[in-house]
């Protein structure tokens, strides 16, 4: 029987993870697939197993990366704002926001089985390779929820699993 290499987070663990790192409340709630076009830029991220093979993707829709962005960083909230305003991240929320992706990676692992590892954060606007599209929109073992960093706004995050 071959072993899972990757599972999906419950919303909760997702919450969890992120209030504790960010020192928020996260709250989390019903969504749909996050887009990624040039009208609505996102951050993708991917997870690799230890053999380079693409595992799972994060993508963040531009308003939930600068919040936690700019919770992380314990900046005025009015910088994210800001940043999903101008559908644009400066580039400190975007190391931040890597950052809080690269703690995300337990989240992805099943128990006894080898770590998946952040492998690479692509920016809003940044042209995705085929496969890592292809894998974002991908339906299928997929989490589409909103969540809410407390005092910082809302966004959308969709992790998917190849």
């Amino acid at each position: 029987m071959a072993t899972m290499t990757s599972k999906l987070p419950a919303p909760k663990d997702v919450c969890d993870l992120l209030n504790m790192l960010l020192g928020r409340d996260v709250t989390s709630g019903p969504g749909a697939p996050v887009p990624i076009t040039l009208n609505d830029p996102a951050v993708v991220a991917v997870y690799v197993d230890s053999k380079l093979r693409m595992q799972a993707v994060i993508v963040l829709d531009i308003a939930l990366a600068a919040a936690c962005g700019a919770a992380l960083a314990l900046l005025p909230p009015h910088a994210a704002e800001l940043a999903a305003t101008s559908k644009a991240l400066p580039d400190a929320l975007g190391e931040n926001i890597g950052e809080v992706l690269n703690v995300m990676a337990p989240l992805l692992t099943p128990p006894d089985a080898p770590q998946l590892r952040l492998y690479r954060t692509y920016q809003p606007g940044e042209r995705l390779p085929a496969d890592v599209a292809s894998l974002a929109l991908m339906f299928g073992r997929r989490l589409d929820v909103t969540l809410s960093v407390g005092a910082y706004g809302r966004g959308a995050i969709s992790v998917v699993l190849d």
